[in-house]
């Protein structure tokens, strides 16, 4: 994609008021235009690339310039965005929490680790059987092994 004759007189026209170069002539255009076409310009880009050189620097702005500007903005990471909201997880979430209004504690998370407490322990009785059966499959295994 190239700026057209007309794109590349509007950027030439805003480069203008900032260095009060002569008007372009057919020829000067069109190497400005094969630049575009070379570096894939834009017409806003462009116009943003003579204003942003202007902005810092006071040498006569070229085509070069204007791509130099263009690709590094090109290279610059989009702003972050967060995520958009997921209504299901954030109603969930919500609903699992307690309101600051509400002095009652969350039922379910109470029901919950209640049942986690309820939970059968091992007793010494389970680990002595358990240590029996494994001290009984031992001599077998080491048998096969020789």
């Amino acid at each position: 994609m190239s700026l057209t004759d007309d794109e590349i007189k509007i950027v030439l026209a805003v480069a203008m008021s900032y260095d009060n170069r002569k008007l372009p002539g057919e020829a000067n255009r069109m190497a400005w235009v094969e630049a575009s076409r070379r570096a894939n310009w834009t017409v806003d880009a462009a116009v943003e690339a003579v204003h942003e050189h202007y902005s810092a620097r006071t040498d006569f702005v070229m085509p070069g310039h204007i791509t130099q500007l263009i690709r590094a903005e090109r290279r610059q990471p989009a702003p972050y965005q967060p995520p958009p909201p997921r209504p299901a997880v954030e109603a969930a979430v919500r609903d699992a929490l307690p309101s600051v209004d509400d002095p009652a504690p969350p039922r379910p998370l109470i029901a919950r680790m209640a049942r986690r407490a309820r939970r059968p322990r091992m007793t010494a009785e389970d680990r002595a059987r358990i240590a029996a059966e494994l001290d009984a499959k031992r001599p077998a295994a080491e048998g096969e092994a020789s």
